[in-house]
Parts: C-alpha cells; sequence; structure tokens
C-alpha cells in the first residue's frame, strides 16, 4: 500500500530558501530524499514550478526522476507558465499536467474560506487528490503504480502524437481513464466498441494477452480520430509507462489508410494496458478496436517462401543444365 505526499515548494520559494539548479550538490539531495519517500512507499507528487525571469527549469524534487512532476494548463488545455524540461539531470520533465490557473482552494490562513490561485502548487493537489481516489479503490498500488498509471492514462491536449515532452509531459491527467487502469483485466478475443467525448478522452482496459502475434485494428465510426496504445503491465524502476506499441503512423495519413494498426509479441501469459486517446480537436465519436490477423505480414512470409522455392528452382535447373551441357 501507498501513502501520498505532495509538495508546492518549487512554485513558491523565497530567495535563498531552495538549492538553485547550479547548486548540484543540494539539489541531489534533494532528490534523493523524495526518492527514499518512494522506496519506502510513499507517492509523492511535486510543483514543477511556475517561470520566473530567472528560472524556468524545474527544480527539486520534482526534478527527480520518481517523483511525479506536475506542470500547469490553463482551462482550454494550453500550457500555463509552468517550469519545463528537461530537468538539470537530463529527465524528460513535468511527466503529467493539470490545472494552474483560476483554481478555486481553500484559504490556508482563513478558515472556512475560498481563495483562488495559480500555478502548479494549484495543479499538485488535483493529481494528489487523483492518486487517494485510487489507493481508495485499490490499497494494494503501490508509489510507482500511481505514477505510472497517472502518467500513461494522461491526454495530450496540445501536439497530440507525441508521446511525451518537457512542455506537459504525458499530458492533462484524466480522472476516469486512470480509475479504469484499476480494473481486472480481461482477455480479447474479438473486439471491443468505445466512444470518447469532452468528459472521457481516454481509454484505458487492462488486458492479458495469450503467448504469440497480436494485431490491433482501430476503425474509426466518424471524423473524430484517435491512437491506440500499449503498456506493459508494469512500470520502469523510475515508475515510467513503458510503451510497448502503438499506431501513430504518418504513413497512414499519406495514404489515406482509414485504419490504424499496432501489433505486439508476448512470449507467455501477460498484463498489458490497452489505451485509446482522442485526438484533441478532431471532435467525438465512436471507435472499434478489433484483434484481427496482419494480412500484410502473411503475405510477407508466402511471398518470402515462394521466393526461396524459386530459389531452389533456379538452382536445381542450373544443376541440371551444367550436367547437360559440360
Amino acid at each position: 500500500m501507498s501513502r501520498i505526499r505532495y509538495s508546492n515548494r518549487p512554485a513558491s520559494r523565497r530567495a535563498g530558501e531552495y538549492p538553485s539548479v547550479e547548486d548540484s550538490a543540494e539539489t541531489n539531495e534533494i532528490c534523493k530524499d523524495a526518492e527514499r519517500l518512494v522506496d519506502n512507499g510513499i507517492f509523492v507528487a511535486a510543483a514543477g514550478g511556475n517561470i520566473e525571469i530567472f528560472s524556468t527549469i524545474i527544480h527539486a524534487p520534482a526534478s527527480a526522476e520518481k517523483v511525479l512532476a506536475v506542470g500547469g494548463l490553463d482551462q482550454d488545455g494550453n500550457w500555463w507558465n509552468s517550469c519545463f524540461g528537461p530537468s538539470h539531470q537530463g529527465t524528460i520533465k513535468p511527466d503529467v499536467a493539470a490545472l494552474a490557473k483560476n483554481v478555486n482552494g481553500s484559504d490556508a490562513i482563513i478558515a472556512n474560506e475560498y481563495v483562488v490561485k495559480n500555478g502548479t502548487s494549484a495543479s499538485t493537489p488535483l493529481v494528489a487528490g487523483l492518486a487517494a481516489l485510487m489507493l481508495e479503490k485499490k490499497p494494494s498500488l503501490t508509489a510507482l503504480d500511481l505514477k505510472s498509471i497517472i502518467c500513461l492514462t494522461s491526454y495530450r491536449t496540445f501536439d497530440t502524437r507525441i508521446i511525451k515532452d518537457n512542455i506537459i509531459g504525458w499530458g492533462s491527467v484524466q480522472g476516469y481513464a486512470a480509475l479504469d487502469a484499476l480494473e481486472n483485466p480481461i482477455m480479447i478475443s474479438d473486439t471491443i466498441q468505445v466512444s470518447l467525448d469532452e468528459n472521457m478522452s481516454v481509454y484505458c482496459q487492462p488486458i492479458t494477452l495469450s503467448a504469440g502475434y497480436h494485431y490491433f485494428e482501430l476503425e474509426e465510426l466518424g471524423d473524430a480520430e484517435a491512437e491506440m496504445y500499449l503498456f506493459d503491465g508494469n512500470s520502469d524502476e523510475n515508475g515510467n509507462p513503458i510503451l510497448i506499441s502503438h499506431s501513430i503512423n504518418k504513413l497512414n495519413d499519406l495514404l489515406m489508410d482509414p485504419y490504424s494498426r499496432m501489433g505486439v509479441y508476448s512470449t507467455t501469459n501477460h498484463d498489458y494496458y490497452l489505451v485509446l486517446k482522442l485526438i484533441h480537436g478532431t471532435g467525438y465519436g465512436s471507435f472499434t478496436i478489433n484483434l484481427v490477423i496482419e494480412y500484410r505480414n502473411v503475405v510477407i512470409v508466402a511471398l518470402s517462401i515462394t521466393s526461396f522455392l524459386g530459389l531452389l528452382y533456379v538452382g536445381k535447373q542450373l544443376i541440371d543444365f551444367n550436367k547437360i551441357y559440360f
């Protein structure tokens, strides 16, 4: 079971209170302290910080690899004045983003009063709250589980076919998809019907695949566009999602192919997250995800066998020719 901690220190630091990026020794020590918390089962979400005159790079502890660094968005999903990566260690940061403009919250000084705040100090508690809901649904989640699932279910509100960047990371956190990711895995044998809209931009279904080759084909039932992703059921050692396959392919657009595809080879029965993300700005609609035979691969194999047999035949004819005339 994981406990939760969030920090807003980078976004509200005062002169002399926090180390600068150049102060690598102190910065590294803060990062190590945060990662020790994670290693002891405490999920840590930290504010990435806000752009200042002399500061644009994410500071500690958000720069720690095992810490979930949170960037900022406005109400329209645009980047909002938050620090960007890479971190001073060279890591892509932030990991995700959340609403950081005109956020209503309780006043820290006056009881029973609310105030409107801006910045990643406001967006970070939103992410920590999602982690708390996830733990309520599934108490066995580890700190790294929480980080990975929140990341892989996030939604890119711009540059949607980029998987992760140094501005909003994996994207805007999506509560419904993150909670759906906690359901028990299912075995897929045929077709899944999915509908995505403004309230549900990401679909996540835990699945189990048997050993062998598996191919997924996405059919868009309307004008809305989406991309498929397949993530490993486990994260890496820092809680980052492990992307196994995806359907992003610019060649499909050039060929005007109506289907998007992705494939995976599994050596044993294994758990994955099957994720469908709406392409921002293309509208809302329904989709069909089919588990299919990849006929193009079958054709390639058949052609390869035919070519091999053809070479054998030509070789035999040459041998017979040599026997007759030489």
